[in-house]
């Protein structure tokens, strides 16, 4: 069977709400971390979708940051990210919309 998934990326400004075929949607925030609340760091990963999908299938996971130059990403059991973000120009920041 050949399954194939549409990506759709729609930006305002520093945020974005991506929309697979899987139906994940969330907020990104570019370009910002938040660091703390780590629940575990996911090395080789290599996409955004992906950092984020094993956000979901994580039963504590509320949040993920995504280093594209690293594929690294960091899964978060924060639920609102009202902590103080930092500036990061490679990191981008995910969570439910």
């Amino acid at each position: 069977m050949n399954v194939s998934i549409v990506t759709l990326l729609v930006t305002f400004g520093v945020c974005s709400v991506l929309v697979d075929a899987s139906s994940l949607r969330y907020d990104v925030r570019r370009g910002t971390d938040y660091p703390g609340n780590d629940i575990q760091i996911n090395r080789g990963v290599a996409t955004e979708a992906a950092c984020w999908k094993s956000c979901k299938n994580h039963p504590t996971c509320h949040v993920a940051v995504y280093s594209a130059s690293q594929k690294d990403c960091w899964l978060k059991n924060i639920k609102a990210l009202t902590a103080a973000s930092v500036s990061h120009p490679e990191r981008n920041t995910f969570r439910d919309v």
